[in-house]
Formats: C-alpha cells, sequence, structure tokens
C-alpha cells in the first residue's frame, strides 16, 4: 500500500501544482488505467489459478494443521476440576 500512497500524494499533490494543465487533461486517464489494470490482472489470476482447481502445497497453506493449532487440543483443561462441569459462575449466582 506505501507506494500507491507515494504515487498517489505525488500525482494529487506536487503535479496538481506544478502542472495543473496536464494533471486536468491526464489525471481521469490515469485513473481509467489503474481500474481497467486491476480488472485484468484479477481476470488473469482468476484463470490462472483458480480456474483449473491445482493443490498448492507450501508451507503457508499447511500451517495451520501443524502444532497445538491443528492438534484442537489444549494444554489445560478448566473445565476438569470444576465442581458442574463448566467454568464460570454458577447458576442462579449471575451478577
Amino acid at each position: 500500500y506505501i507506494p500507491g500512497l507515494y504515487v498517489s500524494f505525488t500525482f494529487m499533490s506536487y503535479i496538481k501544482r506544478k502542472y495543473e494543465a496536464w494533471w486536468q487533461k491526464y489525471n481521469y486517464i490515469l485513473s481509467t488505467g489503474l481500474n481497467a489494470g486491476i480488472a485484468f490482472s484479477s481476470i488473469i489470476i482468476f484463470f490462472a489459478v483458480m480456474y483449473h482447481a491445482k493443490d498448492i502445497n507450501w508451507w503457508g497453506n499447511t500451517v495451520m494443521y501443524e502444532g497445538m493449532d491443528g492438534s484442537m487440543t489444549g494444554w489445560l483443561n478448566a473445565t476438569v476440576d470444576a465442581p458442574d462441569g463448566y467454568f464460570g459462575p454458577r447458576i442462579g449466582h449471575f451478577p
């Protein structure tokens, strides 16, 4: 996001102050070009990656199933020693 912020700040402040006639002529062309680039790239990415389902197996996709998070068990169980089988205020003793 930072490079886009730099380009936006430069185009909307510096170029507008120094070259206002040029800015008025090409402002909408730049905006339309950037929006069209995002649209075309999203279509290309869809057909390149999502249209033909491929299994991409790398560390970033499988790390959620490893370690304590992936085993779905905790080290401590607060309900084992609880008298009624749950942790918190007892029924009828709510504040």
